[in-house]
């Protein structure tokens, strides 16, 4: 017994039924439904980071450089993660990632592109709407800047991929290297295939930073439209500096974010129609920045938290940003950690709207750089911003270039971190925690308090409960994810107040 659809006939007009309690409940408690046929109160729980899951683990030992990864979409235990190996031919792999608890399994190194002597600067990227398909982005042999769909089958540990033709986007210079220095960046804009990457001008423009729409359709990508310039004034390709991201809930609209020559943060809100791009207003923040890094995060339609490091000191930091129906302000810039960082990265998961997402750094910690995590925890309007204890993830040094991490969606927000040490490409698996609510296996109210244990009334769909106090005659109202009733809308509507002590359960459709 798992759901209220095995406890009522469809058109059965019950709307008490008793429950054994798993734990005390008390009057007018909103129950769970358990898989053993038990109710438990529907609550929270704090689910604690933890950081390193395992230890640092080697992916690949071929002097590997530019890299990227990126969280399934479709799949809360995978990842993909496209790679160059700095010896020879400078090859560029992709390999994938499967958790299955805190285990990680991972598949065997999957050749993309062979030959040619350049620095590879290469994106990976999930179609959120096709499963198994990722749209690649690299600099190819002649060094043209390309777009090419890949799509993963095969199970954990033993995929493959089969490679859609490659579209050249820009061809009279290659794009500039380092994907990990925010020189490329790539994210998936719908459900509709829609993408959008952003690039470095190589074409004797150092400042100049360009985009374009990329349409998936199977396994074939288009380059739509021209190539787009979202600034001319930005600070040197070698930062770090450059950030693009979905909005939080307009897929038309992306925040985009740089080190501009005068050293300032500057933002931009990007509109996009079709395959055409609208470069809105610059916005600039007060405070000098350094090149070590940038991450945009919204936390709402209207709160955004931007990292970036703080010029003196290189310490980082992070500004709250308002948008106010695309006018973009900053707040105070804050001091995460006074130590000097050579990298830092403040990333959540673009697939998920959780305010839970580790904030990496690394710094000299003895002798050599280090990677460092704190876990950032932030309410829905970022009025609030809260930060875990500092976790060293490792105690080898790191470079402070080659690095980068994916959140998943998963409730603990599991994290996969990829970073060259000693030269080689080696993986570490965390997580950054929060919370999870039970509440979307709600079954009802108690009519009154039941004993661990006991068995006791729930007053399910289709009933009324009266052991409320204090609700607004008339008012629609819902189940929170602590339980609690609330008017405030959820994913669970429970029903309407008919007094201030009685709540009338709407009718469930089985």
């Amino acid at each position: 017994m798992s759901n209220l659809s095995e406890l009522l006939p469809t058109g059965g007009g019950q709307n008490v039924v008793d429950f054994v309690a798993s734990g005390t409940l008390s009057s007018g408690q909103t129950v769970a439904l358990k898989a053993d046929g038990t109710v438990e109160a529907v609550a929270e729980t704090v689910i604690a980071p933890e950081a390193p899951i395992g230890s640092r683990t080697l992916v690949d030992g071929n002097n590997t450089e530019y890299l990227s990864i990126s969280a399934d979409p479709f799949n809360e235990n995978r990842w993909a993660a496209v790679y160059q190996d700095d010896i020879g031919n400078k090859d560029m792999f992709m390999k994938v990632f499967t958790r299955s608890g805190t285990s990680l399994t991972q598949s065997s190194a999957i050749s993309l592109v062979t030959g040619g002597s350049a620095n590879r600067s290469c994106e990976v990227c999930f179609d959120r709407a096709q499963e198994n398909v990722v749209l690649l982005m690299y600099n190819d042999n002649s060094n043209d800047g390309v777009v090419q769909v890949a799509t993963i089958s095969g199970s954990a540990g033993s995929e493959s991929v089969a490679l859609g033709t490659a579209t050249d986007f820009y061809t009279p210079y290659p794009i500039f290297t380092a994907s990990q220095k925010g020189c490329i960046n790539l994210i998936c804009l719908d459900t509709s295939g829609n993408f959008m990457g952003t690039w470095v001008d190589a074409n004797g423009s150092n400042g100049t930073i360009q985009a374009r729409i990329f349409q998936v359709s199977g396994t074939s990508v288009t380059a739509g439209g021209s190539n787009t310039n979202l600034a001319t004034d930005a600070s040197d390709y070698s930062d770090a500096t450059r950030e693009i991201c979905r909005h939080y809930s307009d897929a038309t609209k992306v925040y985009f974010a740089y080190k501009d020559t005068s050293a300032k943060l500057a933002m931009k809100v990007l509109t996009v129609s079709g395959t055409s791009i609208s470069v809105g207003t610059k916005y600039q923040s007060s405070d000098d920045i350094d090149g070590n890094g940038v991450s945009i995060n919204p936390v709402s339609s209207t709160k955004l938290i931007v990292s970036t490091a703080k010029q003196t000191g290189d310490y980082p930091a992070y500004h709250v940003v308002t948008d106010s129906s695309g006018t973009l302000s900053y707040g105070t810039y804050t001091v995460v950690s006074s130590v000097n960082s050579s990298t830092v990265i403040a990333r959540g998961n673009q697939e998920s709207t959780g305010l839970v997402f580790p904030y990496y750094y690394d710094y000299n910690a003895g002798s050599g750089s280090k990677p460092f995590v704190k876990i950032l925890t932030s309410n829905s309007d970022a009025s609030t911003i809260t930060f875990s204890a500092e976790d060293q993830i490792d105690t080898n040094t790191v470079a402070p270039s080659f690095n980068n991490y994916a959140v998943q969606k998963d409730s603990s927000n599991h994290y996969l971190f990829l970073a060259e040490f000693s030269d080689d490409l080696y993986y570490i698996l965390g997580k950054a925690g929060g919370t999870s609510t039970n509440s979307a296996d709600f079954i009802g109210i108690t009519s009154a308090a039941i004993s661990d244990t006991a068995t006791g009334a729930v007053n399910v769909y289709g009933g009324i409960n009266e052991a409320q106090s204090g609700l607004t005659i008339g008012s629609d109202y819902y189940v929170q994810d602590d339980g609690s009733i609330a008017t405030t809308s959820s994913a669970v509507k429970i029903g309407e107040a008919i007094s201030a002590t009685t709540i009338n359960m709407m009718d469930l459709k089985l």
